[in-house]
């Protein structure tokens, strides 16, 4: 039970998990700079299907890391990969011209668990926000939860999970949460959804395909931007830092938006 008598648990009971694995197809390129830096990106897009993701910074973090896209010499890379490294790790290569390569990677999904302890699942709703650090919200929107959470954040009791989806905002946030000594290691997401493409297209008064390589889209596959982090923290410190997920989200979808509408609205 949450809240219940207190345990304490050592680091070492506790791993990174894998809760799934996702086919991701990557876009690449031969260039110049392939022996100093690696394949230049070109995009990346999931389950190879749907549209692109052209910007490395709008692909999940843990994306990122597993391609180990680095940015300098005014250009975006995977650092160290080049065509042979692929075919020494058996990676099946497509080849769309003379300087263009294909190829799918699995990549795991991130996730805090202990094993063989269910998380506890808490479905909550704050109204304006996934996250807030204000304790007055908490006791008005979600008190259960919020108990738990203070638990949870100071090393007590068992893995929790926390789903969060406010009714005003178009916004979803998975937060996990397993205690550890007297704080906690963490891993939370969060999604900012947007408009169907053919919504946006109609939005910025666009031909119909005319953002097919344009939009950010989720590891879900949906229209949208997400943040993702893992650490481990404890208390306020905790709640903060999970508060700045969101916050980022926010940050980087109005930045997506700006560009769209600067880049296609001239």
């Amino acid at each position: 039970m949450m809240g219940g008598a207190s345990h304490t648990h050592t680091l070492s009971e506790y791993k990174m998990a894998k809760q799934k694995k996702q086919k991701w197809q990557v876009e690449t390129r031969n260039w110049i700079g392939v022996r100093k830096y690696g394949l230049m990106f070109r995009g990346a897009r999931l389950n190879s299907r749907g549209n692109w993701t052209r910007k490395a910074e709008n692909l999940p973090g843990y994306v990122q890391d597993y391609l180990l896209l680095k940015s300098g010499a005014g250009y975006t890379y995977l650092e160290g990969v080049t065509p042979k490294v692929l075919e020494r790790e058996g990676v099946h290569i497509q080849r769309g011209g003379a300087l263009d390569f294909k190829f799918v990677v699995e990549i795991e999904v991130p996730t805090v668990t202990k094993p063989g302890v269910p998380f506890k699942d808490y479905h909550i709703d704050l109204k304006w926000s996934c996250w807030t650090t204000d304790a007055g919200i908490w006791d008005d929107y979600a008190p259960d939860a919020y108990a738990a959470i203070k638990d949870a954040l100071q090393g007590k009791g068992d893995p929790i999970r926390i789903y969060s989806a406010p009714k005003k905002e178009i916004r979803y946030m998975t937060v996990e949460i397993v205690p550890v000594g007297k704080s906690a290691q963490i891993y939370a997401i969060c999604r900012a959804e947007w408009d169907e493409q053919y919504d946006i297209e109609n939005t910025l008064g666009l031909d119909e395909g005319a953002l097919d390589e344009s939009l950010p889209y989720t590891s879900l596959g949906d229209v949208g931007v997400e943040v993702d982090a893992t650490f481990k923290a404890r208390g306020a410190t905790a709640m903060k830092k999970i508060d700045a997920v969101e916050g980022e989200a926010i940050k980087d979808s109005e930045q997506e938006w700006s560009w769209l509408e600067n880049h296609f609205n001239k």
